[in-house]
C-alpha cells in the first residue's frame, strides 16, 4: 500500500518526539530515574518482614544514591559553603519525588520507609567534608556515612562507612559518631564509626563499633575492628561512646546485658590499640581496660573467648583458668552473683573474690565459682585464680566496690 510523504511523517512524530525527551534528559535525570526504579521495587515489599533481610534492589539504590553523591560533589567548590550546598542536594532529591513525604521521626516512630530517600547531610571536618545518605527500611532509615578531602580540583570521596550483606543478611543503622584521628606527618590516620538500630519494637538494640586506618602506606582505607553488640535503648544521651586518642588509640564502652538476670546492664569496656601489621598493613590489639569493677572483669572473663580471656589471665594461672573457661563460657552464660565482692586481706593488697552461681548446664545447675582477682584500681586487673571453694584469705564484704563507673561524660 502506497504512503504519502506526510503520512510518514505524521507516524513518525511520536517515536521522534519520544526520542527527544530520551535526548533532553540530563544525565542526572537518568540517575535518578535509576534510583526510582530501584526503589519501586522496594516499596512493592510486603511489611511487616524480617527486619536483616533485603533484596538486591536495596544495596543497589545504596549504592547508586553514592554515586549520585560522588559526582554532586565534584561540582562543589573548595570553599563552597556546605549548608548551602546541603539544601541544593535534598533540593534536586524532593524535585526528583525521591524523599519519603510521610516519613516523620518528630514523634520517636516511623511508617515504613521502604523504597524512599532521607534527606542527605554534609558538615565540614577539618581537610574533610563528611556525608551522610539514608536509605528507608522499616521502622526507620539505613545510613551511611562519607568522607570526602579536596584533592586539589575536586571532592574526592576517601572513606565510607558501608558494610555489605553477610550470609544473606543485613542489619541496618543509625549512624552516631564517625570520628578522625590525628595523623603524624605521612603517617596512618584513624577512622572510627559508631552506631546503633532501635528496630520496629524493642527494649534492646543493636549496636556497632568499627575501626579504619588509612593513609600513610595504605592505598585504601583498611578495616581493623567489626563488632557488634546489643545495649538498652537509653532514655536520654547516646547508647554507644567511643573516642580515638593520636593515631593508634580506640576505646569503646556501653551498657551490655549482665549474665545476671536481677542486673539491668554492666558497662562493657573495649580497647584497642593500632599496631604494624604485615606487607605494610596494620592490625588491632585489644589492651587494657578490660572493665572497670570486680564483677565486671569476671563477666568480661567469662563471656570472652579464650584468646582474650588468656591476656586477662596471670601467666602462673593459665592451664587451669583454660579449663574452668572452656566448662564455663558459652553464647549465652547465665549465673548469680553471689553476695558483695570480697576484698582479701592485708597479706594479699590488691585481692579481692567475686562468687558467682552458675547456670548454664541444667545437668549441673547451680555450680558455684569463686574467681580471685588482683585488681591496681582504677582499671588493671589479672586473674589469679577460679575455684568451686572460696578463698579463706577473702572475707571482708565490701558491697559499694561494684558500682557502676564510666570512662565518659555520664549523660
Amino acid at each position: 500500500m502506497a504512503r504519502s510523504a506526510t503520512g510518514i511523517l505524521i507516524l513518525a512524530a511520536p517515536a521522534l518526539f519520544l526520542a527527544g525527551v530520551l535526548a533532553s534528559c540530563s544525565p542526572q535525570d537518568k540517575t535518578f530515574a535509576g534510583i526510582n526504579a530501584k526503589l519501586a521495587e522496594l516499596r512493592k515489599l510486603p511489611s511487616p518482614r524480617a527486619e536483616d533481610e533485603f533484596p538486591p534492589a536495596f544495596f543497589e539504590a545504596r549504592d547508586a544514591v553514592r554515586d549520585w553523591l560522588d559526582a554532586r560533589m565534584a561540582t562543589m567548590a573548595e570553599k563552597d559553603n556546605d549548608f548551602e550546598f546541603t539544601n541544593t542536594l535534598n533540593t534536586e532529591l524532593k524535585t526528583a519525588k525521591l524523599l519519603c513525604p510521610q516519613c516523620d521521626s518528630s514523634m520517636g516512630s516511623f511508617s515504613d520507609a521502604s523504597g524512599y530517600l532521607g534527606e542527605v547531610r554534609l558538615s565540614r571536618k577539618g581537610a574533610f567534608v563528611q556525608a551522610m545518605t539514608q536509605v528507608g527500611v522499616q521502622c526507620g532509615f539505613d545510613e551511611n556515612a562519607y568522607l570526602y578531602r579536596w584533592d586539589g580540583a575536586k571532592w574526592q570521596r576517601v572513606w565510607d562507612s558501608t558494610i555489605q550483606a553477610k550470609d544473606g543478611k543485613y542489619e541496618p543503622q543509625v549512624i552516631d559518631q564517625v570520628s578522625i584521628g590525628e595523623a603524624q606527618k605521612d603517617g596512618p590516620r584513624l577512622v572510627s564509626a559508631l552506631a546503633h538500630f532501635p528496630g520496629c519494637k524493642s527494649a534492646w538494640q543493636p549496636v556497632f563499633y568499627r575501626l579504619w586506618t588509612m593513609d600513610g602506606p595504605l592505598q585504601a582505607p583498611q578495616m581493623l575492628v567489626n563488632e557488634r553488640g546489643t545495649a538498652p535503648v537509653p532514655q536520654r544521651g547516646p547508647a554507644i561512646q567511643a573516642r580515638l586518642t593520636g593515631d593508634d588509640d580506640f576505646l569503646v564502652e556501653y551498657q551490655a546485658e549482665s549474665i545476671d538476670p536481677d542486673v539491668p546492664s554492666r558497662t562493657k569496656v573495649a580497647h584497642y590499640r593500632v599496631v604494624p601489621g604485615a606487607a605494610g598493613r596494620f592490625k588491632a590489639e585489644k589492651i587494657m581496660p578490660y572493665a572497670q569493677t570486680p564483677r565486671e572483669f569476671v563477666e568480661e572473663w567469662v563471656t570472652s573467648g579464650w584468646p582474650e580471656a588468656a591476656v586477662m589471665t596471670a601467666d602462673a594461672a593459665q592451664t587451669a583458668a583454660k579449663a574452668e573457661h572452656d566448662h564455663l563460657h558459652r553464647e549465652k552464660v547465665r549465673g548469680d552473683f553471689g553476695g558483695p565482692t570480697t576484698h582479701c586481706d592485708d597479706t594479699a593488697y590488691g585481692e579481692w573474690q567475686v562468687h558467682v552461681t552458675f547456670h548454664n548446664n541444667p545437668a549441673k545447675d547451680g555450680e558455684e565459682r569463686y574467681f580471685h582477682m588482683r585488681w591496681a584500681p582504677p582499671t588493671l586487673f589479672e586473674l589469679l585464680s577460679v575455684s568451686d571453694k572460696p578463698n579463706p584469705k577473702c572475707t571482708d564484704e565490701v558491697p559499694r566496690i561494684d558500682t557502676r563507673r564510666s570512662l565518659f561524660r555520664r549523660y
